[in-house]
């Protein structure tokens, strides 16, 4: 069935070009100017001078260069009865037609009745710990759920998705909504452990059992006995390392380095990376008998440049947190907002969290003010403009010279330093990451700001 088309003036035949013809102005109008977007029930009406269309079930009203005030009158014009009322704009709830357009509807179907929901009310926050989980997108909402679900019942997972996309959160809520929540949960991230020691620290180690070991020690895999432990980037791993893995996880008997004698422990593991699995296995770079173990279910992120309306939501987040620690109320101004979703982040959670803080020391609020597109990073704040040269044209080899030598500083920038996630970030080789930093004379004032 066609939905019906409430044109902007003259009347039209029911149809689906009109639906169409709002999101593209919506589209427009989201990247250029300031604008909200209104839903309400289908059966709530609508003025015919409106740019406004019936969606599915709800009327969308778009309100060209109107802020959040101007909306919520026109929303509650629209309640009453059972009847709610969601609104977003744009750039502030995203800059992606589709995005903005979503949102207002979310808040709709949230809003209780008779009452006017904003987007920014609408996240799921999720508390895990001392940490908490926000939602925003439905992808995001989904894995949860399914995390949720599969807590109950303990089973290995494997959660994939590209690094810094939010892993470790998700692993953190299928412990804490799990039986084991007030057992440990103990974390390893296998891609920061040196090959040497990564046997000591999974299994522990007998006294004298090698040069240092003063005193016994338990390993992870012993100390997350009855709990949960979360094994990040297991990719990472040695085949030797997986190997002894797959014994433990199979006998449930954990050897320490220099002991003869088993420890009987009872383990739980979750897994996480962001390769695929299946192709390492294919490759011959990842045990298929380890894989099957820990792939009993598997859990599956996004990149944040996927899921605008977490980027909306997780900016909300931080700047919250900045401005409950600074005691006053720090908000962002268009063109900063335009420039975060416009943004691809490669580096994902992890570097939207370092831009924002970023941008929150280098505007050094005292008081209620906003964060201007001059306070972000460099890469964000003024991207490389185009230019034409007549006389004196580079060659190609020093272009990408150039383009290399400014990705491996964001790179840098983004992973705070550490080389061989820097080169990970940019996929670049790393022995050709660390040859390039002194061929281009790369420093830590670049990357530092110092």
């Amino acid at each position: 069935m066609t939905e019906p088309c409430l044109p902007r003036i003259v009347p039209a035949p029911d149809t689906d070009d009109q639906p169409s013809h709002l999101l593209r102005r919506l589209d427009e109008l989201a990247r250029s100017s300031t604008v909200a977007v209104v839903a309400a029930p289908a059966a709530s009406g609508h003025h015919r001078d409106e740019l406004a269309a019936v969606i599915g079930n709800h009327v969308v009203i778009v309100l060209a260069a109107a802020g959040e005030r101007e909306a919520i009158a026109r929303a509650q014009q629209l309640t009453g009865g059972d009847r709610g009322a969601g609104v977003a704009v744009a750039p502030f709830d995203g800059t992606d037609g589709s995005a903005v357009l979503e949102s207002a509807r979310v808040a709709c179907d949230r809003a209780a009745p008779g009452a006017v929901l904003c987007a920014r009310e609408a996240t799921t926050r999720l508390e895990l710990g001392t940490r908490v989980a926000i939602m925003g997108d439905d992808s995001t909402a989904r894995a949860y759920d399914l995390a949720r679900r599969l807590a109950r019942f303990g089973i290995p997972v494997t959660i994939c998705g590209p690094t810094g996309s939010g892993k470790d959160l998700i692993a953190a809520a299928l412990h804490h909504l799990s039986a084991r929540a007030s057992r440990p949960f103990v974390a390893l991230n296998c891609a920061a452990i040196p090959e040497g020691l990564a046997e000591a620290e999974l299994f522990g180690h007998a006294k004298g059992a090698f040069t240092g070991a003063a005193a016994a020690r338990a390993g992870l895999l012993e100390a997350s006995s009855g709990g949960t432990l979360f094994l990040d980037e297991i990719g990472e791993l040695s085949p030797a390392m997986q190997a002894r893995l797959l014994r433990v996880i199979e006998n449930g008997i954990v050897h320490r380095v220099g002991e003869t004698s088993g420890r009987p422990i009872e383990l739980h593991v979750i897994a996480a990376t962001h390769r695929d699995l299946a192709e390492e296995v294919a490759a011959g770079r990842f045990r298929k008998d380890l894989w099957y173990r820990l792939g009993v279910a598997r859990i599956d992120l996004a990149p944040l440049c996927d899921r605008p309306r977490d980027l909306a939501a997780l900016v909300r987040y931080f700047l919250h947190e900045a401005s409950a620690r600074a005691g006053h109320a720090i908000a962002l101004a268009p063109a900063t907002a335009r420039a975060l979703f416009a943004h691809r982040w490669p580096g994902n959670v992890r570097e939207l969290r370092h831009a924002v803080d970023f941008a929150i020391a280098a505007a050094a609020v005292e008081g209620d003010g906003e964060l201007l597109l001059e306070h972000l990073p460099a890469a964000l704040a003024a991207p490389p403009r185009r230019r034409v040269r007549i006389l004196g044209m580079q060659s190609i080899a020093d272009e990408v010279a150039a383009l290399e030598r400014t990705r491996m500083i964001e790179g840098l920038m983004v992973c705070g330093g550490n080389q061989s996630k820097a080169a990970a970030l940019i996929r670049m080789p790393l022995r050709s990451f660390v040859t390039k930093l002194k061929r281009y004379a790369i420093a830590e004032r670049d990357w530092n700001g110092d």
